[in-house]
């Protein structure tokens, strides 16, 4: 009898043990899969955000092309996969999901002197609808832009408006849309109204990050920030190389609205001070 109960206590022994053997196991292969999904995410993002850095290498206009392995999604400098998430510095004007191949299209954003870097990122399959009535913007606006991102914009009329795209309406005062938004202005300056919110767009750079992007608002702080960061750094060098037959005042008056504000007229005027100051035998700024 005693033998009898030893041995059922040690097959009850085995199975315990087997069970929880096996409970480590699956455990460890759980959180072993997750790991891997976790380090693949982060890869992947800071391999995309790299990328679009290393387009900066670049003085000029720069077009490519990238395939996307997991859905990447794009919130105004944050950077989301997988449920892990970096911040980024580049400007990335793009729709908010990203996923599968894309068209990346990088320009520097001059106000005369450089702020910053734009991304736009157009999904392979994606349509703009550029609605206009009347006027040449939509001209303006296709001009401007890489080969393969043309094939994906089209300019129709109000009376024929499509619904397998984006919609951006082109100074038609009474939108007859419901998901699109308006631009009221020119292909280098004017407004644009986003779920009834207006915003400024100064320069034909940041006209394109309204067509291609979902965040414009939040995007246009940044090049904002970004815009008084870097006057300061061209005031500071002002003070360096200023001497006394030297008037830079119209200039670092200049660079003081744009810190405030974008304005392409304030733009242009320190930009033919600085040539006339070279001109004249001084020390440019930019």
């Amino acid at each position: 009898m005693q033998k009898k109960g030893e041995f059922q206590f040690n097959w009850i022994f085995v199975i315990i043990a087997g069970a929880l053997f096996l409970l480590f196991f699956i455990s460890f292969g759980v959180k072993y899969k997750n790991f891997q999904e976790d380090k693949t995410s982060i890869e992947v993002l800071n391999n995309f955000d790299n990328t679009l850095t290393a387009l900066q290498s670049s003085s000029f206009n720069t077009f490519d092309s990238l395939a996307l392995p997991l859905i990447v999604e794009n919130k105004c400098g944050k950077l989301s996969s997988g449920g892990k998430e970096i911040n980024t510095d580049n400007i990335i004007f793009s729709p908010r999901m990203l996923n599968g191949k894309v068209l990346i299209w990088y320009q520097s954003y001059k106000m005369p002197f450089k702020i910053t870097s734009f991304y736009y990122i157009i999904p392979e399959k994606s349509k703009y609808y550029l609605v206009e009535d009347s006027g040449n913007l939509s001209v303006s606006i296709i001009n401007g832009l890489p080969e393969d991102v043309k094939k994906r914009v089209f300019v129709i009329k109000s009376s024929n408006l499509k619904k397998d795209g984006r919609l951006i309406f082109l100074n038609i005062n009474n939108n007859p849309g419901n998901n699109g938004i308006s631009v009221i202005g020119n292909a280098d300056e004017g407004k644009v109204i986003i779920n009834e919110r207006e915003y400024p767009y100064t320069g034909q750079g940041l006209l394109y990050g309204i067509i291609f992007s979902d965040d414009y608002g939040c995007l246009l702080n940044k090049v904002q920030s970004k815009t008084s960061s870097i006057g300061q750094i061209y005031k500071d060098k002002i003070n360096i190389i200023r001497n006394p037959g030297c008037d830079y005042s119209i200039i670092i008056n200049g660079i003081s609205k744009l810190q405030n504000k974008l304005d392409l007229d304030t733009a242009k005027l320190i930009d033919e001070e600085n040539s006339k100051l070279i001109g004249n035998g001084c020390f440019g700024v930019f």
